[in-house]
C-alpha cells in the first residue's frame, strides 16, 4: 500500500486504528464508527478532543499542546485552513492597518499593497517591542541629518505622554519586505510566546506540587 497524500495517509491509518480499538469521535447523533478524518491534519483536533476518556480519572486522559514547529510555506499550506490565521486576527494587525490607511489619506494616497507592507512590517516591529496596542503610526520629520519620512513610528499611548511607547524602522524596509515574511515572523514571535508561558506554567505547577508534598511529608 502506497501513501498517496489525500488517501493512505497518517491521517487514514491514524483514524483506522483508533477506530479498530473501538475508540471513536463523538457527534450530535453518537459514536461515529466509520469516521476516516480530515485532509488538514489540524482539522482533526476537534474531532480527537470529542472523544471520551476511554480511562475514567486516569492521567492518560490529560491533554497538552505544544507550539506549532517551524513550517515551510507548503507545509503551513498543507496542514492549515488559513495561513497566519492567528495573526491576520490579531486585533493589533487591524489597529495597524487602520491607523496606515489614515496616514496614506493625510498625505493623499489610498491603501494599497505597499500599504499592506507597511502594516504588516509594522505589526512585526510592535510585538518585537513588546506593545500591546497601536494608538499612532507616524512619519519621521525633516531634520539636518535625515529627510522627512525616513522612519515610520508606531506608538502606544498619547503622543505628549512622556510614558508611552514606541518604536521605529526604515519607512523602505517597512515598504519593501514581503507581508509573506513578516506574517511568517510574527507568527514565530506568538509561538514562542506560547512556549514561554507555557514553561512557566508547567514550572509553577512544579513548584506547586513540591510545595504539597513537602506539607505532606511534614504532616
Amino acid at each position: 500500500m502506497q501513501y498517496g497524500g489525500l488517501s493512505n495517509s497518517c491521517i487514514d491509518f491514524t483514524w483506522g486504528a483508533l477506530n479498530h480499538a473501538g475508540i471513536h469521535r463523538q457527534t450530535k447523533s453518537g459514536q461515529d464508527q466509520s469516521f476516516e478524518g480530515a485532509i488538514k491534519p489540524l482539522n482533526n483536533m476537534r474531532d480527537i478532543k470529542s472523544i471520551p476518556e476511554q480511562i475514567p480519572g486516569s492521567k492518560l486522559n490529560t491533554e497538552h499542546e505544544n507550539a506549532m514547529p517551524k513550517r515551510t510555506l507548503m507545509q503551513r499550506l498543507i496542514s492549515e485552513n488559513d495561513v497566519y490565521e492567528g495573526v491576520r486576527g490579531d486585533p493589533m494587525l487591524s489597529q495597524i492597518r487602520e491607523k496606515v490607511a489614515e496616514l496614506d489619506a493625510a498625505n493623499g494616497r489610498t491603501f494599497d499593497p505597499t500599504s499592506e507592507r507597511v502594516s504588516a512590517s509594522l505589526y512585526v516591529l510592535a510585538k518585537e517591542n513588546g506593545l500591546s496596542r497601536v494608538d499612532h503610526v507616524m512619519l519621521s520629520e525633516r531634520t539636518p541629518n535625515a529627510t522627512a519620512a525616513e522612519s515610520i513610528f508606531v506608538v502606544q499611548g498619547e503622543r505628549n505622554d512622556p510614558a508611552h511607547l514606541r518604536a521605529s524602522m526604515p519607512t523602505a524596509q517597512a515598504a519593501q519586505t514581503p507581508v509573506e515574511a513578516s506574517l511568517e515572523r510574527g507568527e514565530q514571535l506568538a509561538n514562542a510566546n506560547q512556549q514561554t508561558q507555557q514553561l512557566a506554567a508547567q514550572a509553577e505547577q512544579t513548584q506547586s506540587q513540591e510545595r504539597e508534598a513537602a506539607v505532606r511529608r511534614m504532616g
